[in-house]
């Protein structure tokens, strides 16, 4: 899947389809290849499927797909929304007008007064239609979107209007254009919204974070010149582990390959139960047998299954990360509390001092013991579910494997089925 790294540099990329900039090294154009990140080849390529430069609101749009040995990978595509360009009135207007009031409609005009304005869509709605253009292009695809600044919140919309997932960078919040029943549906699912931000940039948080989508991952850099603002809001200031994941300002690595793994299984089965349908159409022809019945309910059975259960083992693993994190913060915490109070007083002993912090409730099991108690409750429970429904997809399978072994003309027909399947694959 297109990594944290690999999105940044497309949120970037997106500002060069504008064709009136002469300050970028090239336009993108689709059909082909370039690098995400040109100083660092090692990052990889990805292919411009589709464009948009409109000249009628200032959207900048792109559709990609990551190479993969040579080739586009089309099985996962992410839309890039470009941000604002502040020599751009329409991008201008569109920070005004959409994210401040909540329109749909973009005024463009010499002045304000209402005979002199000219309506056009906003750039979120034109967003949407190009959104709608990719999937109905790429129907099998797992698509994803990111942007920054403006083009972030535009890609958070259009994420939550399709059900995509999204990830971006300094995105102002998007309240005021959503439905309360989109606005609870965000603040419920912030994972699938993951807009990073710096706690000082004022441009980026200027709408507030009422989705609750915002995660303030980068350092306070104080704001007092305009440079300074400029600087909080760039791309600049992300950083990433060599996986491409984004490095806090802490230190802490972002958790979101399990979003990844997620997509990743999503795509399979689309893939797959796409495949599935192209045999139930051939087999739809003359009527479904009793033969082609079992087969397509057992392999639908055995495909969300195995999805399920994988599923559930990546979260039963992501939560293990999670909760083995928090333990060690609170071992940490503890360490770092008798360190503290021992060098506060030079005359006590460390048994003195834990002795002293206990008589303000403050021990290594209130600590440490409370911390683990909570949390290994957690991870067992997790990793219980998880072979719940790896038992679940075991039985499904040996449930079919005893099918077959009484029926030896059904297993010779699904043998078969089996290898147009994955020829078709």
């Amino acid at each position: 899947m297109v990594t944290e790294e690999q999105n940044r540099w497309l949120a970037d990329k997106v500002y060069w389809i504008e064709e009136n900039r002469n300050d970028v090294q090239y336009h993108p154009e689709e059909g082909e290849n370039y690098y995400y990140n040109d100083k660092d080849e090692s990052l990889g390529q990805f292919q411009v499927l589709k464009a948009k430069d409109n000249l009628d609101n200032g959207m900048q749009a792109m559709a990609v797909a990551p190479i993969v040995d040579g080739e586009p990978d089309t099985s996962q595509i992410v839309i890039a929304y470009a941000g604002t360009n502040p020599l751009d009135s329409k991008d201008l207007s569109t920070d005004i007008q959409s994210l401040g009031l909540g329109s749909n409609k973009l005024g463009n005009g010499s002045d304000l007064s209402a005979e002199n304005l000219v309506f056009s869509d906003s750039q979120f709605v034109t967003a949407l239609d190009f959104a709608d253009q990719i999937a109905k292009a790429y129907p099998e695809a797992h698509i994803t979107s990111t942007g920054h600044s403006l083009g972030e919140a535009i890609a958070m919309y259009v994420a939550l209007k399709n059900g995509w997932s999204n990830v971006g960078y300094n995105g102002p919040d998007i309240a005021n254009l959503i439905s309360d029943k989109e606005l609870l549906y965000m603040q419920t699912h912030p994972e699938e919204f993951r807009n990073f931000r710096n706690s000082s940039d004022i441009i980026g948080g200027i709408t507030g974070n009422k989705t609750k989508t915002a995660i303030y991952a980068a350092g306070k850099k104080g704001y007092m010149g305009v440079q300074d603002i400029l600087s909080n809001h760039s791309l600049t200031v992300w950083q990433f582990t060599e996986d491409g994941r984004l490095i806090y300002a802490d230190g802490r690595i972002s958790t979101g390959t399990a979003m990844s793994e997620f997509a990743e299984i999503k795509t399979s089965v689309t893939l797959q139960m796409a495949t599935l349908r192209g045999l139930k159409d051939s087999f739809s022809s003359g009527g479904y047998t009793s033969s082609e019945r079992i087969f397509l309910d057992s392999s639908q059975a055995q495909l969300i299954g195995s999805q399920i259960a994988a599923a559930a083992q990546t979260c039963a693993e992501s939560i293990k990360k999670t909760c083995q994190e928090a333990i060690s913060q609170a071992e940490q915490l503890w360490q770092d509390a008798v360190q503290q109070a021992l060098a506060a007083s030079s005359t006590l002993t460390e048994a003195e001092v834990k002795e002293a912090l206990s008589l303000g409730g403050v021990t290594e099991e209130t600590i440490v013991g409370a911390t683990k108690t909570v949390f290994e409750a957690i991870e067992t429970e997790a990793g219980t579910l998880a072979e719940s429904f790896a038992q679940i997809n075991s039985e499904i399978n040996k449930g079919i494997a005893s099918k077959l072994a009484s029926d030896s003309e059904l297993a010779g027909r699904f043998s078969q089925w089996q290898t147009q399947l994955s020829q078709s694959s």
